[in-house]
């Protein structure tokens, strides 16, 4: 029994492989979105409030949060799918 599991550990390997090396890059990106996000909504903030006080201009304020917004379901997407990832990964293993 123990060494039909160790064969199947051994059969899956390459596709455990292959699936860490995906996360890996996934996990990269979404690092460095995460970074980029950080930096790039903290400019929106900083110009959404200069809009509204020189210009008292909503309509580019409320654009802008629409964008902000927008840029966080993307770093959603991106950290639900490592989430998956490494869930797939522990289930495949577990097997």
């Amino acid at each position: 029994m123990i060494i039909l599991k160790g064969l199947k550990k051994l059969l899956v390997l390459p596709i455990i492989l292959v699936l860490v090396f995906i996360w890996l890059i996934v996990k990269t990106l979404v690092s460095l979105y995460e970074i980029v996000h950080g930096i790039v909504y903290l400019f929106v903030i900083i110009f959404s409030i200069l809009l509204i006080a020189v210009y008292g201009d909503w309509l580019q304020t409320g654009l802008l949060a629409v964008i902000g917004f927008t840029s966080f379901l993307l770093l959603a997407v991106g950290v639900l799918g490592e989430v998956m990832l490494e869930s797939i990964i522990k289930l495949i293993w577990s097997f």
